[in-house]
């Protein structure tokens, strides 16, 4: 949650980029940027704190690290990148950083950058289809708690 959403203040999508933030810094680092043990303790850390330098928590992370995420996780949203383009920008400058020598970070990737391979387009996928209304409820695949709260039509 980032800081004006606290504050009760208008959002926009840089909010969005103080949450990424937050995310990609525990990826990348492992450790939280605003830890506590209630959510007064971390209200408070993500209004008045810093970040932990995340070069302090990984070593081997490129000194471009520190600037970004003190962008993305920067208490002011003027602060923080104002759309993707800016923000993908930022990280593909750590992502060249922490590739191998003289391998592009996306060379590596076996289907040429894509995330899953392409499928064959003269095989069509079935939809995924429910029983009708009324079906048991064995049939819509429920959890035991879910059923009992549940009441289902009657089968005539």
């Amino acid at each position: 949650m980032s800081p004006e959403q606290i504050r009760g203040e208008k959002l926009d999508g840089r909010s969005d980029f103080f949450s990424l933030g937050v995310v990609f810094y525990e990826l990348l680092t492992g450790s939280r940027p605003f830890p506590g043990d209630t959510i007064t303790t971390l209200v408070y850390q993500i209004l008045h704190t810093e970040p932990r330098d995340p070069l302090q928590l990984r070593g081997d992370l490129p000194g471009s690290a520190r600037d970004v995420f003190a962008r993305l996780l920067a208490k002011s949203p003027g602060k923080r990148p104002a759309g993707a383009k800016e923000f993908l920008r930022e990280v593909s400058t750590i992502e060249r950083e922490l590739a191998p020598e003289g391998e592009s970070a996306t060379a590596a990737a076996p289907t040429g950058g894509r995330s899953r391979p392409r499928r064959n387009p003269r095989k069509r996928r079935r939809p995924n289809r429910l029983p009708k209304h009324g079906a048991p409820p064995d049939q819509l695949s429920l959890t035991s708690s879910a059923r009992r709260h549940c009441s289902w039509p009657s089968r005539s």
